[in-house]
C-alpha cells in the first residue's frame, strides 16, 4: 500500500530533500543547519527591529 501525503511539502522542504538526497558529510550538515538557523534568526531580529 502506498502512503499518500495529505499536506504537500513546502518549497523549503523540497529543496532540503534535494540536498539531503546527496551524500553530504556530517560537518556539512552541521554547517547547513547553522546557516539556516542564522538566516531565520536574522530575519526575526529584522522583524523585531521594525516593530
Amino acid at each position: 500500500m502506498e502512503a499518500t501525503l495529505q499536506t504537500p511539502l513546502s518549497n523549503l522542504q523540497l529543496e532540503l530533500l534535494k540536498l539531503f538526497a546527496q551524500n553530504v558529510a556530517e560537518e556539512d550538515l552541521i554547517a547547513i543547519r547553522q546557516l539556516i538557523a542564522r538566516y531565520f534568526a536574522e530575519k526575526a531580529m529584522d522583524a523585531a527591529d521594525k516593530l
